[in-house]
């Protein structure tokens, strides 16, 4: 969902799993992988009870003001009103987005940017929106 919501506002960027297999996607792009893959909130019931997920997001470039850019995008997305009720809807709220050290890296003929955030969203999994129709 958090995927297609960045494809929705930037659809001519590839966001592709951080631990793909294959080819690397054409500059720019973003990745995307889980930090803690399932938090429990609380831990003596399981069963439908709020958790937090964390993920990484990379914008991945070969101009750094471009990488720093669409970081800086993807921090104000989910804050945004039609975003935020996107999630919201489906019962996710984006708790903390807080910055990662660039990991630039030099190959042997160019430079690869690479600038992130690491957002918490705080998920209830049995959420049913009653405003949705139908």
């Amino acid at each position: 969902m958090v995927t297609d919501i960045i494809h929705q506002y930037e659809p001519k960027v590839p966001v592709v799993s951080e631990e793909r297999i294959g080819k690397q996607p054409s500059y720019p792009y973003i990745t995307y992988s889980p930090v803690v893959a399932h938090k429990q909130t609380y831990f003596n019931d399981y069963d439908g009870k709020p958790f937090e997920m964390e993920y990484q997001f990379k914008c991945v470039s070969d101009i750094k003001t471009e990488s720093l850019g669409m970081a800086d995008w993807l921090r104000r997305l989910f804050f945004l009103t039609d975003p935020a009720n996107k999630l919201r809807e489906n019962g996710v709220v984006l708790e903390t987005v807080e910055d990662m050290p660039n990991t630039d890296s030099y190959f042997n003929i160019d430079w690869q940017f690479q600038n992130g955030l690491t957002m918490t969203f705080y998920i209830k999994p049995d959420y049913k929106n009653e405003q949705k129709k139908g």
